[in-house]
């Protein structure tokens, strides 16, 4: 008799030893999860939860955090946080960084609810769009304005012989304000040269005056040389401007815009651009000329409120440092025109920003002919970069002279994320229209393929140890806080924080939250025991028949106080059922029988509290 020839069943073993990251594609690889919470890189290439942040010990009022920034100094380091308040001031809370404690607080006017900008400039840091120099420190903060306006307000009478300082002062003067002659002292002010003059005698020359008495004609300050034995033009020639706080808030070398109303007599030549020479709080001195008047020679003049003397900052969307200078760069409407531009400071001088003198400390400023929003700017060695959502625009030199601007069509900034802009391990990280971007000098790269089809905006990012760290919303306003790590280039999510910005210390990265604060890696007062999850991918894809799945072996190092819980889902069917749970096992080898499961595909959950390392994981297959 012939029997039937039996074949043994054949049993198949998935084992997985080393585990990647987060992948929700569709191209998702064994050892890696389609979703996580609160996981991390720091056990590569085992699978463990996310390092412990810091507790919150920051005494922060629940109002909307405007932005943020940590200074060092010689006595520590201090946390800044600016947020709104019940009335119209903002509120800057600065904290010792180490303990958290509150050290002050200082109010600001201006631009209550609006977001703010930190930026670092040598030891100041300065506050936009506020336009403030902080100096922080320990003992308080002391705030300079970039800008600064003084206002004739008053109609006074001027002098132009002997004036006191209860008037405005118009009179030639000296390089470094000493004064010339009187303007109407007959001895040297003339149409025709004085008769024996003697080397260095000085002469207003007078004789290009109009013919006309209401007309005035422009004096000419000239110098004579026996050597030469002729007058020589005397350039530049100054005017001391004298009144009552005329000079406060100005230094000398700031580039000053002076409006003069129209007067009667005696004129000065001082209107526009002009760099003050010396200045104290009741005079400054300007490059200038006094125009001359037939009309009212010698006489007490009126002298019309109204003169302005302002050192203006343009208005910018995105500032950045650079080699001691600010760059900021501006789009749209400015006073009714279309701006398109980038700025540039005066070396080592936040406060001048218009000072064209062709020398290498120049401030400077050039239009971008490329259209469109800028969306963002960062540094990237040492080259200041603008993004608009489809280019970006890089400066190269080192002083105006050889300043060269290049503009290249890639994927910038997106609209938006204007703060996820960082610098990892050398790398230009940021949050474009299609996902992050890696930026190395040439072409950028997305590095979120595995972010699948879903799009994110709002990205706000800080990076430490080689991490960067990106908080996103989804399209329905959800929140997730992901983690790049450039070593290994695996995605992790940690949970769904909503960041503000992220602030970074010299040996912590502070994420800043509505109301909270926190390190992203403990250093101090370390959170509590957190849960977490992960799940895998799809299994059983590769192997076309039924199968009965009849065990699972995990090998794992679960410490005191903490357990890791195993869960399987079959065919998609949308549950995990629990299959058990582990606790205070030490290192050891975790094995769970199986009832077996008949299925074609099968998911594992693997979640747990406390800090679990998972080494492997081996499922098998009948």
């Amino acid at each position: 008799m012939k029997y039937p020839k039996l074949y043994e069943i054949g049993r198949s073993t998935s084992m997985q030893k080393g585990f990647g990251g987060y992948n929700r594609s569709a191209s998702i690889r064994d050892g890696e999860f389609s979703n996580m919470q609160n996981m991390g890189s720091s056990s590569y290439p085992y699978l463990s939860p996310r390092r412990p942040r810091s507790k919150n010990i920051w005494d922060l009022p629940k109002e909307t955090i405007l932005g943020a920034c940590c200074v060092t100094t010689a006595t520590g380091e201090y946390l800044a946080v600016m947020n709104t308040h019940v009335n119209t001031q903002d509120i800057l809370r600065v904290f010792d960084a180490e303990n958290g404690e509150v050290l002050y607080t200082r109010g600001f006017d201006g631009y209550a609810g609006q977001k703010r900008s930190f930026v670092q400039m040598g030891a100041d840091t300065v506050l936009f769009p506020d336009k403030l120099i902080l100096k922080i420190t320990d003992k308080g903060c002391e705030a300079s304005p970039l800008e600064n306006k003084t206002v004739v307000t008053e109609q006074v009478n001027a002098d132009f012989g002997n004036c006191g300082y209860a008037m405005v002062d118009v009179s030639a003067s000296k390089d470094e304000g000493g004064a010339y002659l009187s303007y109407d002292d007959e001895t040297w002010r003339a149409a025709e040269p004085p008769e024996h003059p003697e080397n260095g005698q000085l002469w207003l020359d007078t004789s290009n005056r109009s013919a006309d008495p209401y007309g005035g004609g422009t004096g000419v300050v000239k110098c004579y040389s026996s050597a030469h034995k002729t007058y020589f033009d005397l350039y530049p020639t100054y005017v001391k401007l004298r009144y009552p706080g005329i000079g406060k808030g100005f230094a000398q070398g700031d580039r000053v815009k002076i409006t003069v109303p129209d007067l009667a007599g005696p004129i000065v030549t001082v209107e526009g651009e002009r760099d003050i020479i010396l200045c104290g709080d009741d005079f400054i001195v300007v490059e200038g000329i006094i125009e001359y008047s037939e009309m009212n020679l010698n006489a007490i003049n009126p002298f019309h409120s109204g003169i302005t003397v302002e050192r203006l900052v343009p208005d910018m969307d995105f500032v950045v440092s650079s080699a001691n200078r600010l760059w900021g760069c501006k789009s749209g409407l400015v006073d009714g025109k279309s701006v398109n531009e980038i700025y540039v400071s005066a070396l080592g001088d936040a406060k001048n920003w218009n000072r064209f003198d062709g020398i290498a400390s120049d401030s400077y400023a050039v239009s971008i002919g490329e259209p469109g929003e800028f969306t963002g700017a960062a540094v990237f060695s040492g080259t200041p970069v603008f993004f608009k959502e489809r280019c970006a625009v890089k400066i190269y030199g080192n002083s105006p002279s050889n300043y060269e601007t290049v503009t290249v069509s890639l994927d910038g900034v997106e609209k938006g994320s204007s703060f996820s802009t960082a610098t990892v391990d050398g790398i230009l990280l940021y949050k474009s229209r299609r996902g992050i971007f890696a930026y190395s000098g040439g072409f950028p790269k997305c590095i979120s393929h595995q972010f699948g089809d879903v799009s994110y905006k709002n990205a706000v990012a800080g990076e430490i140890n080689g991490r960067y760290y990106v908080s996103m919303d989804d399209a329905d306003g959800n929140a997730s806080l992901f983690v790049y790590d450039t070593e290994t280039g695996l995605w992790h999510r940690e949970d769904s924080s909503r960041a503000v910005c992220f602030v970074r210390s010299e040996s912590q990265l502070f994420m800043v939250c509505d109301a909270e604060i926190r390190t992203v890696e403990a250093a101090i007062s370390g959170e509590d025991s957190f849960e977490w999850s992960c799940e895998t991918g799809i299994i059983g894809t590769t192997m076309p028949d039924g199968k009965y799945f009849s065990r699972l072996r995990l090998r794992a190092d679960v410490p005191a106080g903490a357990y890791l819980d195993v869960g399987i889902e079959t065919d998609s069917n949308g549950y995990f059922e629990s299959c058990g749970r582990f606790t205070s096992t030490g290192m050891n080898r975790c094995e769970i029988p199986l009832i077996p499961i008949a299925c074609d595909l099968i998911r594992l959950r693997l979640s747990g509290r406390g800090q679990v390392t998972v080494y492997s994981v081996a499922l098998d297959a009948d």
